[in-house]
């Protein structure tokens, strides 16, 4: 796709980005782990984002052993599913869930259950990341 845009419109950069895991930190603590540290253990990966096979992905390839536990985009986590949640942990050595379910769940997470580990992502612009950064900079310049 990038190809086809670059060779539609030959002045304008395009770039391609991808999100990769990082690593973790504890939801409350923010204590860093490594994704080595999740290699061989049970891992419940819970999710409610677009795409939460790829982040299960995303989490086996650190070597863990994942279970997922999908829901919809933007899902708001009422007690009930939380509380299932928890009871899922139980049986894992690790919970895994998004920046954006942490967001949720961290206030709701009980303080009795070890607390999940957060994915830390980080931007890998894999072309022309340099134009999109010099363009973003050029806008907020204007702006203030």
């Amino acid at each position: 796709l990038a190809q086809r845009l670059a060779a539609r419109w030959p002045a304008t950069p395009v770039a391609t980005v991808h999100l990769a895991l990082h690593g973790f930190e504890g939801m409350r603590t923010r204590r860093p782990a490594k994704a080595a540290d999740l290699a061989g253990k049970r891992v419940v990966v819970a999710a409610g984002i677009a795409d939460p096979v790829s982040f299960a992905v995303q989490v086996r390839a650190a070597g863990a052993v994942v279970q997922l536990v999908a829901y919809q985009d933007h899902h708001p986590y009422p007690p009930g599913d939380v509380a299932r949640l928890v009871q899922t942990a139980r049986g894992a050595d690790y919970v895994v869930v998004t920046e954006k379910d942490a967001v949720k769940l961290r206030d709701r997470w009980p303080a009795d259950v070890p607390e999940p580990l957060v994915a830390v992502l980080q931007v890998h612009w894999e072309q022309n990341g340099e134009a999109v950064e010099r363009a973003l900079e050029g806008i907020v310049r204007r702006a203030l």
